[in-house]
This record gives C-alpha cells, sequence and structure tokens, in this order.
C-alpha cells in the first residue's frame, strides 16, 4: 500500500501557473512544457485557473502596437505617393486610439498621423482640411515643428500658422484627479499634476499604478473641466511587475505581484515557473507561492536534458530516488537523515504516465512522465 503525500491527497486549492519568459525561450518549447505541466497537476485533482495576463494567442494583445503599426503603413504609403492607401491606414491608427487610451505614447502617433494626413491634403489642395489637421496635432504636441529640410517653405509656414493659432486660442484648465491618489498621471504623454492649461480640442490622460493603468479621451470646449481616473488592476500590467521582479531577484515585489494576479484570477496558490539554458541543459526552475504568505514554499529545478542528449544522470539520480520512497512507502516509517548522506523520503506516490512525488525532510522530487518515451519525461528535482 502507498502512502499518499499530504500535498496531493488534500483538498487542492485553485492554482495559477505563470510563466516567467525571463530567458525568452522559443514560444514552442515554452508551449510544451506549459501544457505537461498543467496536464499532470489537473491529472492529480489540482484545480487550475487561467492566467489573466496572458496575452491572446493569435494577436499582438496591445492596441498602441497595433496603432503604430497602421502609422508606419501610412507614412510608408504617402512617401511612395500612394495617398489613397496612406490616408485608409492614417485613419486606420486614430481609430484605434480609444483602445490605446491607457498607453500615454497613443498622442504622439496620433498627433504623427494627423501631420501626414495634413501633408496629403495640402498636396490634394485642400488648405482647410489641411489646416484641421494641423490644428488636431498641434493641440497634441504644441512644441512640435515641421523640418524644413524634409518639407517646402510653403508647407512649413502653413503648419506653423496652424499651430501658433492653437497656442494662442482659448484653453481650458484641466484638473486631475486619480484613484488611488498615487498614481501617476500623463496628459498627451507629458508628465502632468493637479490643474493643468490646455488647449481646446482632443487630448489623452492616463493615470497609471504598477498594477494597472486608466486613461481617456478627452474633447476640451469650456475654461475648466475635471477629470477623474480609477486605476483598475491590469493582469498584463501585473505580469510585467512580477518578472521584473523576478529579473532583478526582489521576493517581496514578486509575492506582491503574485497575489494580485492569484486575486484577479480566484487562485489561492502560484506556480511561478521558467525555462532557462545551463551549461547545454534546458532548465525549467519553479516556485510554488501560497497566496498571501510571506515566502515562496519551495524551488524546483527542472531539467529537460536536450534533444540530442537528455541529462540521463539526473533522471538516475530521481529515479534511484523513487525507488528508494517505493521501499519506504509501506512501513511509512520516519527516516533519520544521515550527515553527509542522501535523505530518504518517507512516502511517495507514483502513476506511470503521470506524476510522482517523493517528499522528505530535506527534498522532494516531482517526475512528469511525457508518456511517448522515456527521453520525453521532464524531471523537477525540488529543494526546499
Amino acid at each position: 500500500m502507498l502512502f499518499l503525500a499530504a500535498w496531493v491527497i488534500a483538498a487542492q486549492p485553485p492554482t495559477l501557473t505563470v510563466y516567467l519568459d525571463l530567458g525568452k525561450a522559443p514560444p514552442a518549447l515554452e508551449q510544451r512544457v506549459d501544457e505537461r505541466l498543467r496536464a499532470a497537476l489537473e491529472g492529480k485533482g489540482v484545480p487550475l485557473v487561467a492566467d489573466p495576463g496572458r496575452a491572446p494567442i493569435g494577436g499582438s494583445g496591445d492596441p498602441l502596437a497595433d496603432a503604430k503599426r497602421e502609422l508606419e503603413r501610412g507614412v510608408k504609403a504617402y512617401r511612395e505617393l500612394d495617398l489613397d492607401t496612406a490616408i485608409a491606414a492614417l485613419r486606420a491608427a486614430e481609430e484605434k486610439a480609444p483602445a490605446a487610451a491607457t498607453s500615454p505614447g497613443i498622442a504622439g502617433v496620433v498627433a504623427e498621423a494627423r501631420v501626414t494626413l495634413g501633408l496629403i491634403a495640402l498636396a490634394q489642395g485642400k488648405t482647410d482640411d489641411a489646416d484641421e489637421h494641423f490644428r488636431y496635432a498641434a493641440g497634441l504636441e504644441p512644441e512640435r515643428r515641421l523640418d524644413g529640410r524634409d518639407n517646402p517653405p510653403e508647407v512649413v509656414a502653413a503648419y506653423e500658422n496652424a499651430r501658433r493659432n492653437v497656442v494662442k486660442g482659448p484653453t481650458c484648465e484641466l484638473t486631475l484627479a486619480s484613484k488611488p491618489a498615487n498614481a501617476r498621471t500623463t496628459v498627451d504623454g507629458r508628465t502632468a499634476t493637479g490643474t493643468v492649461r490646455l488647449s481646446y480640442g482632443v487630448h489623452f490622460v492616463q493615470a497609471s499604478t504598477d498594477a494597472g493603468t486608466a486613461g481617456e479621451r478627452v474633447d476640451l470646449a469650456q475654461p475648466r473641466a475635471l477629470v477623474t481616473l480609477a486605476v483598475a488592476p491590469d493582469p498584463v500590467a501585473i505580469t510585467a511587475a512580477l518578472r521584473a521582479a523576478a529579473r532583478r531577484g526582489d521576493d517581496a515585489a514578486a509575492g506582491a505581484a503574485a497575489d494580485a494576479l492569484a486575486a484577479l484570477s480566484g487562485a489561492q496558490r502560484v506556480v511561478l515557473w521558467d525555462l532557462r539554458q545551463q551549461g547545454g541543459r534546458v532548465e525549467a526552475p519553479l516556485r510554488l507561492r501560497d497566496v498571501a504568505k510571506n515566502a515562496f514554499t519551495w524551488q524546483v529545478v527542472a531539467d529537460l536534458g536536450t534533444a540530442a542528449a537528455p541529462d540521463t544522470a539526473l533522471r538516475k539520480a530521481v529515479a534511484d530516488l523513487l525507488d528508494e520512497a517505493r521501499a519506504a512507502a509501506p512501513a511509512a516509517t520516519p527516516r533519520t537523515k544521515t550527515p553527509g548522506t542522501k535523505a530518504l523520503p518517507t512516502w511517495v506516490w507514483w502513476a506511470a504516465g503521470g506524476v510522482a512525488l517523493a517528499a522528505a525532510g530535506g527534498a522532494t522530487a516531482l517526475a512528469i512522465d511525457g508518456g511517448k518515451s522515456e527521453d520525453d519525461e521532464v524531471v523537477f528535482v525540488v529543494e526546499k
């Protein structure tokens, strides 16, 4: 009779697995290990929750990047004198602005799109349209100038006239407020606090913390206005903060970010894992955190070996440990660790094609069998 490890036999809390991606491993390898890890845990009754900070598959997940891509396409088409394509792409860049309102960089994208649309309008003899585009851009970037080396004098003069009219035109005193109050605030990509004076027209206001961002497109047409931005937790921003904390070895910040992700997903435990290359081997360090506790409870190094030369020595060491655990399990008698020798586990759970878990006072081993061949096995060696 085998005695099940307490970590396995107890009712399992909802668990979140988060890939840190510190080494920028190939996506195919990351996906392969992630699928095995999750399948192994689910197969042993561990309820898993979806990672709220994981970017959607098949898309960038970044509206600002999408807007920049359209802007680049539009500017390129303008330079190639493909004006219809340029106009369509530049308008598409601006249409993506509301979705990217939380990004301080969106004001610059929209301003650049409007300037280029103004240049196209001038080339087509549409001076009123050009003036409107130039005014829009100048409201977002009042210090912007056109380079006389790239534009003829009459074009530079047309833009400067529109910009001067905006700068000398009516302004609004916009008061900025945020929740939480200590959030960092920006207007049109520039740091701003308290009350700022802005030209009438469209502006982009953002507030951000390490846990998230908030943003809004405002159209000012009155002498005074108030904007209050409430920063909601953003799983993508929290994941970025978690990865940054892991990179610099800040356990306190990493734990706080892991707890924040857990709160968004409903998890009570978080498994952080990564992939790295050490001495020609691919390894996967893992750490487990019980939410709201002060420390990570164990560390894991998973040695995936290499396609050409899997690390059989480590697999044999783990296999030996499991064999010893099987022999010890029926008696369920705690073993005393002799100084200078390997600690023996007191119980183990082994299931072919699934998970092997052996635990001792000083070490734990977890093996996930890929089910195809011995070389597909993923071995985790845990040190407390």
